[in-house]
């Protein structure tokens, strides 16, 4: 059954009233933009008895009750873990976050980012596939990689220091253990999350996660230039690509530099 806004917020407001797990104290976001390894890296923190979670629910962070959203969203789905000390979401797009309570802080924040010139011509190829013309081309993947990596180097400055950490999806396909080793002393996650999962129910569903290769895989592994797009681009969409390229290294700057 689908809820209108104002009764799931009502019922996330309510569970919050009673479920501990339902304070943004204990959430983690995996923070990053389409096409960052985002899936995969949510799959192997959500196979962890601590953490409550399948993917991207789609629930909007607006409100001090927005985790009481997210607990009746994994019920639904029937991935919520009772007894989890932590809720988990990842958050790919502005409209999720864009308007944050102060609350929203107090999270747990794994934001990561994919080079442009593999990461956008990965959405197009994506949303052809599918069939939506959203973010067919270079163009409009292009603006949507810009803004959300804006607003992701804005989010990043308002979490505390010991609330935040920041990946690249170059260091976790080819450093593996090490970034995964990282993020569980960030976590306080004993032992250290291992490279690998079982699929879910949730695997491959539409606005869960990555339709098209999550059944694929029971690990992290390294992806690449879609097929189409191996070959030079025009350009205008060099051009676009060029603008993220600077858009990424102001906000990889902004993520490392503290």
């Amino acid at each position: 059954m689908t809820y209108p806004a104002p009764v799931k917020h009502l019922l996330g407001a309510g569970i919050g009233a009673v479920a501990p797990q339902c304070d943004y104290e204990r959430c983690v976001f995996v923070i990053g933009h389409m096409r960052c390894g985002s899936t995969a890296l949510s799959n192997v923190l959500c196979s962890r008895p601590e953490i409550s979670g399948y993917g991207e629910t789609q629930v909007p962070y607006t409100s001090k009750v927005s985790p009481g959203a997210l607990l009746l969203n994994q019920i639904k789905r029937k991935t919520w873990k009772p007894q989890a000390k932590h809720l988990f979401d990842k958050l790919l797009h502005n409209r999720l976050d864009n308007t944050p309570p102060p609350q929203f802080f107090r999270a747990r924040a794994i934001f990561i980012t994919r080079e442009p010139k593999a990461a956008i011509p990965s959405v197009v190829s994506l949303f052809r596939k599918i069939g939506s013309s959203q973010f067919a081309t270079i163009e409009k993947a292009g603006d949507y990689y810009v803004k959300r990596l804006k607003h992701m180097k804005a989010l990043w400055r308002q979490f505390p220091e010991n609330h935040r950490c920041a990946v690249t999806y170059e260091d976790l396909t080819q450093h593996t253990d090490e970034v995964l080793e990282n993020i569980s002393n960030f976590l306080n996650l004993s032992p250290p999350l291992h490279n690998h999962y079982e699929e879910n129910n949730m695997s491959g569903v539409k606005g869960a996660g990555d339709p098209v290769n999550a059944q694929k895989h029971s690990q992290i592994v390294s992806g690449g230039l879609s097929r189409k797009y191996k070959k030079d681009l025009l350009p205008e969409e060099k051009a676009v690509i060029d603008r993220a390229e600077n858009v990424l290294r102001e906000a990889r700057s902004c993520f490392h530099s503290g």
